[in-house]
């Protein structure tokens, strides 16, 4: 197994960026969840069910942040943001 790692973010941005990038990073994981499941093949029930679980709680932090960031609107705030990916390759063994 291998494993990589990298900053995707990590900046301070003001209200207005720090809404329109997370918004836009929170949404394109929503559009790529939903076009997985648009084709999935019938009998991957659980798969699509894993698949919507995850949106409706991708959908929930997007309310969590419109709150928290409109409650900063017009101000002057900074917000420190940091992301990072973390990759993990597992390859499959095997056997001679």
């Amino acid at each position: 197994m291998k494993n990589y790692q990298f900053r995707l973010i990590d900046s301070t941005y003001s209200s207005e960026d720090a809404s329109e990038l997370l918004m836009a990073l929170v949404s394109e994981k929503i559009r790529f969840l939903n076009e997985k499941i648009s084709t999935l093949e019938t009998g991957s029930e659980q798969k699509t069910h894993h698949l919507e679980t995850r949106i409706r709680e991708l959908k929930s932090e997007l309310r969590t942040l419109e709150l928290m960031l409109d409650e900063y609107d017009g101000e002057e705030a900074d917000f420190g943001i940091r992301c990072s990916v973390q990759m993990s390759v597992k390859t499959p063994v095997i056997s001679a």
